[in-house]
């Protein structure tokens, strides 16, 4: 009978493992004139196999991933990254940049997403996990799916996004040691529009 259920477990691990290199596959074959960007990343890995996993496992994920754009949503973008803006300014903003009649087009993950926007990303977001002070209650999948994305929905990329998270929300839970008691308090804090954004699809 142990022999039985071990023979289960292993045929489910490989076919997994199978599925997911399939994917990653897929992924590089689609990515069309990018598809250099993306072996970049998994290259600069080549020495770090839990990073490498991790990178193969965002390109395996990244096809169906994507964001409207337009040269409005991009200076709309730009503008309130410089600039601390209420809702209503923030608002306003946008009805006088003429938000109706401009060419929207969708841009996919797979076919714009450069490598040094990744593996900056990746570094964070390892660093981040690794530093936490419940990094123990987080494993290498839980990580995976949680951590680890470098988008939350459909929102434009942007370089130091982790960064400004961590200046604003690190000081309230540094000294919280359990990541259950650090959700709620983080959870209590965020805005309700992006607890909005944080509850609806997820990208994985």
């Amino acid at each position: 009978m142990k022999l039985y259920i071990f023979i289960i477990l292993t045929g489910i691990f490989l076919s997994s493992c199978g599925k997911e290199n399939r994917d990653f596959e897929h992924a590089l074959e689609i990515a069309g004139e990018n598809r250099k960007e993306l072996e970049s990343v998994v290259d600069n890995y080549i020495d770090n196999p839990q990073k490498l996993e991790a990178a193969k496992w965002l390109i395996a994920n990244m096809p169906g991933n994507s964001n409207p754009w337009s040269k409005t949503i991009q200076a709309f973008n730009d503008t309130i990254r410089k600039n601390v803006l209420s809702k209503q300014a923030g608002d306003s903003l946008w009805r006088s940049m003429g938000k109706e009649g401009h060419d929207y087009i969708n841009q996919k993950d797979i076919s714009t997403v450069s490598s040094s926007f990744l593996i900056k990303d990746i570094d964070k977001a390892f660093s981040t996990w690794k530093e936490c002070p419940w990094h123990d209650e987080i494993d290498f999948d839980r990580f995976k799916k949680y951590v680890l994305p470098y988008r939350v929905s459909n929102e434009l990329l942007c370089y130091g996004w982790r960064d400004s998270l961590y200046l604003t929300y690190y000081p309230i839970v540094k000294e919280i040691g359990e990541a259950k008691t650090a959700f709620e308090i983080i959870r209590k804090e965020v805005r309700p529009f992006t607890i909005c954004i944080c509850n609806g699809k997820s990208i994985w």
